[in-house]
């Protein structure tokens, strides 16, 4: 599966579709620090994405993370992530 891996001069997100992210059942793990927007949920890198990641290699999914820097993420302007 690959999954975008946005990042900006001071952190970085890992997006997914809110489907996907669903099925992997640990919405009530996530932090503020992670974002919503549409239907995306973008994982904030340090705790939450990677647990995302560990639950999708456990449902047997290989993980690919393809970057994309922004000097002004629209990111940290979207609503917070809240379960």
């Amino acid at each position: 599966m690959k999954l975008t891996y946005h990042t900006d001069p001071g952190h970085g997100w890992i997006e997914m579709s809110w489907d996907v992210f669903q099925s992997l059942d640990i919405s009530e793990s996530i932090s503020s620090y992670s974002y919503m927007n549409n239907n995306s949920v973008f994982l904030e890198e340090d705790c939450d994405a990677p647990a995302a990641i560990k639950r999708l290699k456990e449902m047997g999914f290989t993980v690919e993370l393809v970057e994309s820097y922004k000097e002004n993420t629209p990111i940290r302007h979207y609503r917070r992530y809240t379960a």
